[in-house]
């Protein structure tokens, strides 16, 4: 538990790592891969007293998305003359980042399947929609970005239909 503070307080996540680590090397001669898959989406978030954690071993449950992932980025390295390193965090702590999460608020036909009606209007609260990416109910296996915007504009113009 003290590792996540020292690593945040000291910015090592924001430096060079050090020669012979993977990864390593000069910045101005680096890029960032990104990955997008459709992972198993079985990912939960729980309270944990007044913090909340994310229960995933998404390493073990995706590892044949992760295999694939890595060969494609070292390919995309070996193409560029160059060498791949996973994500320090990654390797430190077995976790991927995403900056898209998706889920938690269902978009469904009935309150028994999801929370948001198909117009993002929270079942049971009048007037209370959602327009967001936790209304997807699932990775979708590539980047989310026009399909939650689609939704949103769904959601938007029901909204000012209902004025």
């Amino acid at each position: 538990e003290w590792i996540l503070p020292f690593i945040f307080k000291k910015g090592l996540l924001s430096k060079p790592l050090p020669p012979g680590i993977p990864g390593a090397g000069d910045p101005k001669y680096m890029t960032n891969l990104f990955a997008i898959g459709r992972d198993n989406a079985n990912g939960k978030i729980v309270r944990c007293g007044k913090n909340i954690d994310i229960k995933w071993n998404y390493s073990k449950e995706n590892r044949k998305l992760i295999q694939d992932m890595t060969a494609s980025m070292q390919q995309v390295g070996d193409a560029y003359g160059g060498q791949f390193g996973p994500l320090a965090t990654f390797l430190l702590f077995n976790r991927i980042l995403s900056v898209h999460s998706l889920g938690g608020c269902i978009l469904a036909a009935t309150p028994e399947k999801g929370v948001v009606s198909e117009t993002g209007e929270v079942f049971g609260y009048k007037n209370l929609f959602i327009a967001d990416g936790s209304v997807i109910p699932s990775s979708i296996g590539f980047h989310p970005v026009m399909t939650i915007s689609a939704v949103a504009e769904h959601t938007a113009a029901s909204i000012c239909a209902g004025l």
